[in-house]
């Protein structure tokens, strides 16, 4: 164990601006999870760059469909 490196970490870690950075990756992850594991981004269909983006912009666009539906039936 690195004791300096792990302490400026710690140390950085409880900085302000740390913690609204992280607050926002951690939202994302939460739905990049979710694509990847109840709309199928865990796993490539096709073959290529272009495959696998065309992939991830439907599933996106899926996900915001579903966010969306349901906020108007909530109401």
């Amino acid at each position: 164990l690195n004791a300096p490196v792990y302490y400026e970490h710690k140390q950085r870690q409880e900085t302000k601006e740390f913690k609204e950075i992280y607050k926002e990756r951690a939202a994302q992850e939460r739905k990049n999870g979710e694509m990847k594991n109840f709309h199928g981004l865990d796993r490539a269909e096709g073959y290529g760059l272009r495959s696998v983006s065309s992939q991830t912009k439907l599933t996106a666009i899926a996900v915001n469909l579903k966010r969306i539906a349901k906020i108007i039936s909530s109401t």
